[in-house]
């Protein structure tokens, strides 16, 4: 509806850097949305991933141009050959320099296969998190750039393998989110915000250094059922479902950074009598 694209462009508008998924490969609904956020947000788009897999879906950035800066980097993950690694990714993460005050990073948004919680289509899956994180980690400290691996990783939960791929390929999950879950019913840990701090300029924000936001508190709220009731009827989907279709059925993860280091700077450099 067109009060949906007002309430997620205001949640994109609260941020300076935002990996966006699943959008479609008609990018019209979207182009909306960066028409409320206004001129000064630019994004940075996929194409899709062919086959079943890949969705008809593009993964993006959008980034607020007053703040951050796109260091002209971009690219597709594609694995170099080798025995246990998969063939490719279902759908291919994309990989982008960026920097906002001194701060330099790359981000790498992912959406990992997802498949099933046993057998072969979760090892799969396995593999998928533990090839991504091996190669980004390789990349960071070659390159010596802090990374950040993002994105729905389709993780079960801390005492899963799935969450052993990511962390044992030197990834780390800041911990002001590390146990938040980010399903709309707040049961999965399926999305993830992993860093590799290869210099020392990674600093999370204090006091509020992440966290999810809980949209459904403030939009299509279970007390607004009667209002949309027609609408999710003509639908013939339930209120909830219906209301995810206008949103999303994955809350938004973030994290806060320091981008300043001028003190820092200037006391390396300071002349001492």
């Amino acid at each position: 509806m067109p009060e949906s694209y007002y309430y997620i462009a205001q949640i994109i508008d609260a941020f300076d850097v935002v990996a966006v998924q699943e959008i479609n490969e008609n990018m019209s609904d979207f182009k909306k949305v960066m028409s409320i956020l206004g001129k000064h947000y630019d994004y940075i788009a996929t194409d899709v991933t062919e086959g079943v897999s890949g969705n008809g879906e593009r993964m993006t950035f959008i980034y607020d141009t007053r703040k951050v800066t796109f260091q002209n980097i971009a690219g597709e993950v594609v694995l170099p050959a080798g025995k246990d690694a998969i063939t490719q990714f279902a759908r291919t993460p994309f990989v982008v320099s960026f920097q906002c005050g001194w701060l330099k990073f790359d981000l790498c948004t992912a959406h990992l296969y997802y498949g099933e919680d046993s057998g072969a289509k979760k090892a799969r899956r396995v593999q998928e998190i533990s090839d991504l994180g091996e190669f980004m980690m390789k990349r960071a400290v070659k390159s010596q750039t802090n990374t950040f691996i993002l994105g729905d990783f389709n993780v079960v939960g801390p005492n899963d393998e799935t969450w052993k791929a990511l962390v044992d390929s030197g990834f780390a999950m800041p911990e002001a989110i590390k146990n938040i879950r980010t399903n709309i019913d707040e049961e999965k840990y399926y999305d993830r915000i992993a860093f590799a701090s290869v210099r020392s300029e990674v600093t999370f924000a204090d006091p509020q250094p992440g966290g999810s936001f809980r949209f459904f508190d403030y939009v299509f709220r279970d007390r607004d059922e009667a209002h949309y009731k027609a609408l999710a009827k003509n639908m013939n989907l339930p209120f909830r479902k219906w209301a995810t279709w206008q949103m999303s059925d994955h809350l938004p993860l973030w994290v806060q950074m320091e981008t300043d280091f001028a003190e820092t700077y200037l006391g390396k450099v300071a002349l001492v009598p």
